[in-house]
């Protein structure tokens, strides 16, 4: 991995203000906009940063550029007043420019734009809409995407851009262009895949994600030959849906993960933490909006957005919160009070926030690859996961749930998070390289727990199926292929002693493999359903439900096997995936309790006690200073739409457990009221509390 030999401003400021001003369908826009007035609520909210427009989807700029198209309503040079007055204010200037979206030079170059068709046919000029977004990989970056940016640092001299649109070429689809179809060509000898299935379709994906870096490191090359210390921030770019190590130039990470209107703020901050602490130097946030989408002017409850950005806090991240702009240019007082509040809670904070890392414990490999190899051409159809990101998305669900310390890594990582590790968990990790395997085997070998599931290992970095699992050795089992059925069965047994758990065939809906044990021990049976069925139940009326179970079993569901000095669980289902979308909480005990096989609960570094589900603990450290943070969560009951974070209780007596194996002087944060604590079998113990969003305790040792 690259490491940083320069400082750079943008490194660990972590509270940011992200303005959000689409306003292509409004006819006046800035007319009373007051530069001076708005940099001072935003300086007066305490952003560190602020992103500001320059470019929008629709395609217009908000100032008087002479390469792109501005606002035919634009009353002011609204970027650069802002940008100037933000200067005088010592708040740093990002500008939102949306490098594609284009309302003039897709009629010019029509074969530019980004084609969705497999037939590649270019659109015939008056076919086309006002805006269109133009492929990265034609001319169009070249001869007038960079160009542009280059005049808004010539002009207003801005520290820095929020860049969007890359990720969502790269990730949504496949372009078809004849840029692309004739670089993907050149490049591998083959024609652009249409479908998964396809053999190019694996390849394509390793192209797409090769030349995006490339455009990507052109950008950024062009830019600072301009003005060296400027900072390129890509949107969506290397967060958890894209899990590759950042190239050394990026300084910082963000993106507007699915907004309630979609998916769930809670949710998403707390999967995209797990992941961006594993990172190295570089500084990260998570982005949420005000209301329950863009460019919608309702304001969310204060311990929504409390809740929230105290996930990303706890996990030693920063904030990035998005206002949505008024066409006017007036902004709405009430939500930079909000705002306020929040960032006061973060900075009050950032004296134990700042260089901290997660106590090593648990470990979750997410493979970029192994999501490449499931879903290729699409990894992102909708906002929310897609299915090739659901192994791991149920991995961290289950985990955070039971309150075990985890932490996600890339494959980039994973060797040197493995050294202090005690787990590690590989959900459906299809594709692991030799460097990969030869560190898992390792680890468990010298003593590491390993809990892998379904699929892990079965392809080769070219995506072809190997004769078996390139950890067979570890697992001890022979891995047969993939079963045909879409929901399998965990038989438990009457003395599994699993609580919550009953004796029963347990529903495991997703993919599941054949196999049988060599040197393992078989622990769980594998059901298949009933009749072999291959879909959904037969019954009228029950498209969405299960067929049931067979009467015999077929073979291992889970294995249990030793390596060396480690202990080894395979499971042959995607319990994982099946926690992700079935939320079954029995999905999540089986899964605990498969963990606590491998790795008992006496051996964690950190235990609970009467700890709600709903309360997320995160554990840090910094030298010999340890750090617990209690996230609370609660939401409304709804039939539609996402829960709304509000009303949260306090809970009182959550028994901590810190394997220390030293006393420590206890101390809630930032008060600093010392909390009594006592040793018991080697931890270090106390209770906790959480009123409210947030709760932290500071231990020296």
């Amino acid at each position: 991995m690259e490491t940083h030999t320069n400082s750079h401003w943008a490194d660990g400021l972590t509270r940011h203000c992200h303005i959000d001003s689409h306003f292509g369908d409004f006819n006046e826009v800035y007319a009373h906009f007051d530069a001076q007035s708005t940099a001072d609520t935003i300086a007066g909210a305490s952003f560190q940063t602020a992103t500001f427009f320059a470019k929008c989807w629709a395609g217009y700029s908000y100032y008087p550029t002479e390469i792109g198209t501005p606002h035919p309503g634009l009353a002011c040079d609204f970027t650069g007043e802002l940008a100037g007055a933000l200067q005088q204010r010592g708040v740093r200037r990002m500008v939102y420019f949306n490098l594609g979206q284009e309302r003039r030079l897709h009629r010019q170059h029509p074969e530019w734009i980004v084609n969705r068709d497999p037939a590649g046919v270019v659109a015939d000029t008056a076919s086309l809409g006002e805006v269109a977004s133009m492929c990265q990989r034609s001319a169009y970056l070249d001869k007038s995407g960079i160009p542009q940016m280059l005049e808004i640092i010539e002009r207003f001299d801005v520290d820095g851009f929020f860049v969007d649109i890359f990720m969502h070429q790269t990730l949504e689809g496949i372009c078809y262009c004849p840029s692309c179809a004739e670089a993907f060509g050149n490049d591998t000898g083959m024609e652009l895949p249409r479908q998964d299935s396809d053999a190019s379709a694996f390849a394509y994906r390793r192209w797409a994600n090769d030349t995006l870096a490339a455009v990507v490191e052109r950008t950024h090359r062009a830019l600072t030959a301009r003005k060296p210390d400027v900072l390129l921030l890509i949107n969506w770019g290397y967060m958890a849906r894209f899990p590759v190590t950042p190239p050394s130039y990026i300084r910082q990470l963000t993106w507007d993960t699915p907004v309630p209107k979609v998916g769930n703020f809670a949710w998403n901050f707390s999967f995209e933490s797990r992941y961006l602490s594993s990172l190295r130097d570089v500084t990260w946030s998570v982005m949420n909006t005000r209301g329950n989408t863009w460019m919608e002017y309702s304001l969310r409850e204060p311990e929504a957005l409390l809740q929230e950005c105290a996930t990303a806090v706890a996990a030693g991240g920063g904030t990035y919160l998005a206002d949505v702009g008024h066409p006017s240019g007036q902004l709405e007082p009430a939500v930079y009070d909000l705002f306020t509040r929040v960032n006061d809670r973060s900075r009050e904070l950032e004296p134990w926030t700042r260089d901290v890392e997660p106590v090593p414990d648990v470990l979750v490999l997410h493979s970029a690859d192994s999501v490449w190899s499931k879903t290729p051409c699409k990894p992102c159809p909708v906002w929310t996961p897609g299915p090739g990101y659901w192994s791991v998305c149920g991995a961290h669900k289950a985990l955070t749930e039971a309150h075990v310390q985890m932490m996600i890594c890339n494959s980039d990582r994973l060797p040197d998070l493995l050294g202090e590790s005690r787990a590690l968990v590989l959900p459906d990790q299809v594709i692991l390289s030799q460097r990969e395997a030869d560190a898992i085997r390792q680890f468990v070998e010298q003593g590491g727990a390993l809990l892998a599931f379904a699929n892990t290992g079965v392809r080769g970095a070219d995506n072809q199926p190997l004769d078996d699992s390139i950890l067979a050795d570890v697992l001890g089992v022979r891995c047969h292929g993939l079963t045909p059925y879409s929901t399998a069965y965990l038989r438990v047994p009457v003395d599994s002693g699993i609580p919550g758990v009953p004796a029963m065939d347990v529903p495991v809906v997703g993919p599941s493999v054949r196999v049988e044990t060599a040197g393992a021990h078989q622990i769980f049976e594998y059901i298949p359903p009933y009749e072999h069925i291959v879909g959904v139940s037969p019954y009228g009326g029950m498209a969405a439900g299960t067929p049931p179970p067979a009467l015999e079993a077929e073979g291992p569901a889970v294995t249990f096997h030793t390596y060396g000095k480690g202990a080894v669980v395979h499971c042959a289902l995607d319990l994982c995936s099946a926690v992700y979308t079935e939320a079954n909480p029995m999905l999540r005990r089986l899964m605990i309790d498969l963990l606590d096989r491998v790795h008992p609960r006496s051996q964690r570094t950190i235990l609970t006690d009467q700890a709600p589900m709903n309360v997320e603990i995160f554990y840090n450290r910094r030298g010999r200073e340890r750090f617990v943070h209690l996230v609370n969560y609660a939401g409304d009951k709804r039939e539609t739409g996402t829960p709304q974070t509000q009303d949260l209780q306090p809970y009182h007596d959550i028994g901590i457990s810190l394997a220390l194996g030293t006393q420590g002087r206890v101390t809630e944060l930032p008060g600093g009221r010392e909390v009594a604590a006592e040793m018991i079998d080697g931890r270090l113990c106390f209770k906790a509390a959480v009123i409210g969003a947030h709760s932290v305790y500071r231990i020296e040792t």
